[in-house]
């Protein structure tokens, strides 16, 4: 590894890691103020999100196997200072999903104030830029010295489905946001983003591997993907039509 690729790891990594400490901002300010977490269920869902995807996000940054993000940077107009960006912006996007939560301790501060609208609509944003992301480091791949370009069509649609997958179930539950009135549903919402967010993650996964037994593979397989479909479809059911899948 050059120092190149060192300094981009080093960049993004205190990105993560001022966004993470963000939540522990949000947290002491929470409990400095004489507030009960249990009291106000709706800031610890919308925490706990947040932590998650940018927990889960900065494994999969690390894990990504993804041409474009390592490669060595050639100045401002190449295809890694693009990714760059692209990675920069989704720390931001974590960030205000954090800045986002409702703070009960100000003066200001109603029942009315309670909702998920951010935490749905800088997922979506989240999630198109996921779509963007894999666009830009598998789809596309250009040969500046031989001046050859092509289109990694195989590579793209086996790792690129997850987030448009993804992101048509935050679009379904954002057209109903009307329909999230009561403190138990944005705590529903929230738990439905989470799950959409592992479900990416489990999908992106690749649980086949040489020294897995087959039966841990279909363990991972029902925890992390099958199970979670089956939570998805019964918390929209829920907040759409108000039927409970589960009961």
């Amino acid at each position: 590894m050059n120092n190149s690729q060192q300094l981009r790891i080093d960049f993004i990594g205190m990105a993560f890691a001022l966004a993470i400490g963000q939540v522990g901002f949000e947290i002491g300010e929470f409990y400095s103020s004489g507030l009960i977490i249990w009291e106000h269920p709706y800031v610890f869902s919308h925490l706990f999100l947040g932590t998650y995807i940018i927990a889960s996000s900065w494994v999969g940054w690390n894990r990504s196997k993804s041409k474009g993000t390592f490669e060595v940077f050639n100045g401002n107009f190449g295809k890694s200072f693009i990714i760059l960006l692209l990675d920069l912006f989704l720390v931001i996007c974590y960030f205000i999903i954090i800045k986002g939560v409702e703070k009960p301790y100000l003066n200001k501060f109603s029942k009315l104030d309670i909702s998920a609208i951010i935490e749905l609509d800088w997922s979506l944003i989240i999630v198109v830029t996921y779509i963007v992301w894999d666009v830009v480091s598998k789809l596309f791949d250009f040969d500046s010295e031989k001046f050859k370009f092509k289109l990694n069509w195989k590579q793209y649609l086996a790792r690129a489905y997850q987030a448009v997958l993804c992101f048509i179930l935050l679009w379904l539950m954002s057209n109903e946001h009307d329909k999230i009135n009561s403190i138990d549903e944005v705590f529903l919402v929230d738990f439905y983003i989470l799950l959409i967010f592992v479900l990416f993650r489990a999908l992106k996964e690749d649980f086949k591997e040489d020294k897995k037994h087959t039966k841990v593979v279909l363990i991972k397989r029902l925890l992390f993907i099958f199970l979670p479909s089956i939570i998805i479809l019964g918390i929209y059911l829920r907040i759409k039509f108000d039927i409970f899948l589960f009961c």
